[in-house]
């Protein structure tokens, strides 16, 4: 994975600079090369770095770089920055790689402000255990919008989705979606399927009238030929019929091509769900879906996580395990994904695959409460209620069995009742009335 992102980053640049020169393969042009770039030629120093890094040796290739960006030549700054930012070749050490970013975006090379602009996004966490210790580097977001709005104005498109993903991701609530609206559909005209994806995305996720289930069908189309990603996106849009009516049968054959040209933990979930129920017109199969949720959650995803614990909790697929179970329900739960955070919560009040309890369930239940799971509205609701893991509230418990019910979790109703009554004030009685007698006349 590392020299895949290495090559795609470097061979941007050398094809830039050789116009299509080859790497020097007879041993007289090597030679020379080798001879020139020792003399202290910088483009044959760079040039031999790109040579060995071809040949897949990182150590004389960071060397060569180093040796040609000592010289001030911006290619090779840029490829010390990817080589200190991955530790190719070289201590990785992104306080490093930021220096020689900035060396090479202050020359006008674009790669390298595009890589400077995302450091600066994201800042530089502290390396305590470096020798000497190097402190945190803040994210700066002026710093890096100067460097987009600069590479926006040139016409380069992946600064318009660098730009709207920082904007989507720290700042949806409060950015005009037509400014992010602007920025995408710039990149889109540019035919860049990153941007295609991201704005398919965020037309999708607007609850307002920008959102465009439409045309974000067509914008995962147009980009799907060109990003397997894009393709599995479009196959789930096409699966529950956002712009158009469902197509189970179709969804499945674009699941399939996404997966054939790369694997997508997305896509291989998505399939897997197709195999495990054996939806019409596909057979049942299950342990190839079990294979495929195994491979998405080696990767991480919360909801492979998530299926292949019910296989193991279950015994379906494989052997039942429910301490294997228990420990993938929890790897998902933390990546907030609530049907496992209610499957964690279920684990530790029966006590399946860990230690009984009740505070461990109420906790796991309300966390997926919060995210409005039906089970765990009901059962955080009714540990309000009983004071069971948690303190009594019946008015929190109230709020949240409302939420239950309205979700279709009709065991609610006469929990809530209850907490309605446990809510209601007690009435004073009424002070006895008092009855006066008139004295007799005499």
């Amino acid at each position: 994975m590392l020299r895949k992102i290495l090559l795609i980053a470097f061979t941007s640049i050398f094809a830039a600079v050789f116009s299509g020169a080859e790497t020097p393969r007879k041993p007289s042009a090597a030679s020379t090369l080798l001879e020139k770039a020792r003399r202290g030629d910088a483009q044959s120093q760079l040039q031999l770095g790109f040579a060995f890094f071809q040949q897949g040796n990182p150590v004389r290739a960071a060397y060569w770089f180093n040796a040609a960006a000592q010289q001030n030549l911006p290619e090779a700054q840029y490829n010390m920055g990817r080589c200190n930012q991955n530790g190719y070749g070289v201590e990785k050490n992104l306080h490093t790689a930021q220096k020689w970013f900035e060396l090479a975006a202050a020359q006008g090379l674009q790669p390298a402000q595009l890589a400077l602009a995302k450091l600066y996004l994201s800042g530089i966490a502290a390396a305590n255990d470096a020798v000497p210790p190097r402190p945190a580097i803040p994210p700066d977001e002026k710093k890096a919008y100067a460097l987009l709005e600069k590479l926006i104005s040139q016409n380069i498109p992946e600064a318009c989705t660098i730009y709207a993903g920082n904007l989507i991701s720290k700042h949806y609530a409060e950015t005009p979606p037509e400014k992010i609206i602007q920025l995408l559909e710039k990149a889109v005209a540019a035919q860049h399927p990153e941007a295609m994806l991201m704005l398919a995305d965020y037309l999708l996720s607007r609850q307002d009238h920008h959102r465009n289930e439409v045309r974000a069908r067509a914008l995962l189309q147009k980009a799907a030929p060109a990003s397997p990603a894009a393709m599995a996106r479009w196959a789930f849009v096409v699966e529950h019929g956002f712009g158009a009516p469902p197509d189970p049968a179709q969804a499945f054959e674009l699941y399939q091509k996404s997966l054939a040209k790369e694997f997508s933990a997305q896509a291989a979930v998505r399939l897997a769900n197709y195999y495990f129920t054996g939806r019409s017109p596909i057979p049942q199969d299950i342990p190839y879906a079990v294979k495929l949720y195994r491979q998405a959650a080696d990767t991480g995803h919360p909801e492979a996580l998530y299926k292949l614990g019910s296989c193991f909790n279950e015994g379906i697929g494989l052997e039942r395990n429910t301490e294997e179970a228990f420990e993938l329900f929890f790897q998902a739960a933390k990546l907030d994904y609530p049907p496992a955070q209610y499957a964690v919560g279920r684990c530790f009040e029966l006590g399946s695959g860990t230690p009984q309890d009740d505070r461990a369930a109420f906790y796991w239940y309300y966390q997926a409460a919060l995210r409005y799971e039906p089970r765990s509205l009901l059962e955080a609701g009714r540990r309000m209620l009983d004071g069971r893991g948690t303190d009594r509230n019946p008015q929190q418990a109230a709020i949240l069995l409302e939420q239950a019910l309205a979700n279709g979790m009709t065991e609610a109703a006469g929990l809530l009742a209850k907490a309605r009554r446990m809510t209601q004030p007690i009435q004073p009685a009424p002070p006895p009335v008092l009855r006066f007698k008139l004295p007799q006349q005499p």
